[in-house]
């Protein structure tokens, strides 16, 4: 029994390795929320077909880096870009 034979022969059915993107085939950067199970490019191209949105939701007053839309430990964003969905 080669290699070739033994390596991804058990099938994938749970784990971020069963799951790619519908439209691209891309299992990074995918987006499962509202079961849209797209990858992030994907989602930026057809967001507008789909029913998404871009709001701006900042102060125009207030400085991006003092008040970032969300804080994490592994990366903060201070675009004030959010997608919403309207049906």
């Amino acid at each position: 029994m080669g290699h070739s034979n033994v390596w991804n022969s058990h099938p994938k059915n749970y784990g971020p390795g069963s799951r790619t993107c519908r439209v691209c085939g891309n299992p990074h950067g995918l987006i499962r929320k509202y079961g849209l199970m797209c990858c992030r490019q994907c989602f930026r191209s057809n967001a507008k077909e789909i029913g998404f949105i871009k709001i701006f939701e900042g102060d125009s007053n207030k400085s991006f880096t003092k008040t970032p839309m969300f804080s994490s430990r592994c990366c903060t964003s201070t675009l004030p870009y959010v997608y919403k969905y309207l049906p």
